[in-house]
């Protein structure tokens, strides 16, 4: 009799372009238990060592299009920001405002010293220029964010956003990114001394922000022309007891053999780089319960979809398979989305002889083919078996 387990939940996870993906400055509070076994922790992210920047520009960017373009600015690619080398009054001081406090978070830019100053090599401080700043924070597997918060203030106007949308989550000026790729106001508005907020929506696995600070040109008359970003984040989230595991329904009854199931799932590696590697690519291992009596299983899956970018990625050909329980630990490689892998792992080792039926772990790894666009994907997925 054949025995089929179909996902009812998705998997989610993210990948980053071979320009890398970047460590975060930020803090993991201790897990809260509930007497349902949830546990909720708190994330503290703010700028400071771990910040990355692509360098500045003094071409308009436009929008966000071009904007979050890392190759369109000096470092032509993201390294380590630096912390400016003063707070200078009346920028948001960072020691002494209770959100940037308890975050620990500094003024970062491009440069210690600004356009104009000694020793800073970044263009005219009579010119506008723009820069592109980035940071990352990881969620685990099965995180329900139950709310996330920004707080940033930048010299002279910044646009935040959040993973590979080209649309801002915020603006310094609220309604649209105007003072950020508009005409330069007439006025000075003093954005570094207000904190500007925005509520947004992280997911599990990795969550990148990318600022956008434009810093406005100054009088002829000047001889340096300061600017910086500050930011900080809280994300509240919980993890259920079941966090990680895909659920599923079962076709047929359980015996003595052992009912086909999938006990849970383990990411192993969810953040990944678009070249084509298997190696570099995502990867899962899939705990399955596989009755005694029918050792052929076959796994399928539905091609891989960003919501936010509107972007797939094929199942067919890069997907692949395989088990150190099976007769053959060579990988299967998943032709087609939604079609049973071929040939079955042949089942012949159990990882747990005193539990009904074969326990065996299936690994599952996926590679991003080049020019795979960034951003979190999901996916559902089959299991089946069979007699031998």
């Amino acid at each position: 009799m054949r025995k089929i387990i179909r996902a009812t939940l998705v998997m989610l996870t993210t990948f980053a372009l071979v320009f890398g993906t970047f460590g975060s400055l930020f803090v993991v509070s201790a897990p809260r238990a509930h007497a349902d076994g949830t546990s909720c922790s708190v994330i503290t992210l703010g700028s400071g060592a771990t910040t990355q920047t692509a360098g500045y520009t003094e071409t308009n960017p436009v929008s966000g299009v071009a904007a979050l373009v890392p190759s369109n600015y000096s470092n032509e690619q993201f390294v380590a920001a630096s912390t400016t080398q003063a707070m200078i009054p009346p920028w948001v001081d960072p020691s002494t405002n209770s959100v940037f406090a308890s975050s620990s978070a500094v003024w970062v830019s491009t440069n210690p010293t600004w356009p104009g100053g000694t020793g800073n090599t970044e263009g005219s401080f009579a010119i506008d220029q723009w820069r592109l700043f980035q940071d990352s924070v990881v969620l685990p597997v099965g995180a329900v964010v139950t709310n996330a918060t920004l707080w940033y203030t930048a010299d002279n106007a910044a646009a935040v956003y959040l993973n590979s949308a080209t649309t801002p989550i915020a603006t310094t000026n609220a309604s649209t990114s105007e003072d950020v790729y508009g005409v330069t106001p007439a006025a000075d508005a003093s954005n570094f001394g207000q904190v500007f907020t925005t509520s947004f929506v992280p997911t599990a696995g990795t969550n990148t922000l990318n600022f956008v600070v434009r810093n406005w040109s100054v009088a002829s008359s000047s001889t340096q022309n300061p600017t910086g970003l500050l930011y900080a984040a809280v994300i509240n989230y919980c993890v259920s007891p079941t966090a990680g595991t895909i659920g599923g329904t079962v076709t047929g009854g359980a015996s003595s053999d052992g009912a086909l199931a999938v006990t849970s799932v383990t990411a192993t590696q969810t953040s990944a780089s678009a070249d084509g590697t298997f190696g570099n690519g995502w990867k899962y291992t899939f705990h399955i319960t596989d009755p005694n009596n029918e050792p052929d299983l076959s796994l399928k899956f539905a091609d891989w979809f960003n919501a936010v970018a509107s972007s797939t990625i094929p199942a067919g050909g890069n997907i692949q398979i395989s088990s150190a329980q099976a007769s053959s630990t060579s990988p299967v490689v998943i032709t087609a989305a939604n079609v049973y892998s071929t040939p079955a792992l042949t089942l012949v080792t159990d990882l747990d002889p005193a539990t009904p039926g074969r326990q065996v772990d299936v690994v599952v790894e996926v590679k991003i083919p080049a020019g795979s666009i960034n951003g979190a994907y999901t996916t559902s997925y089959g299991v089946q078996s069979l007699p031998h």
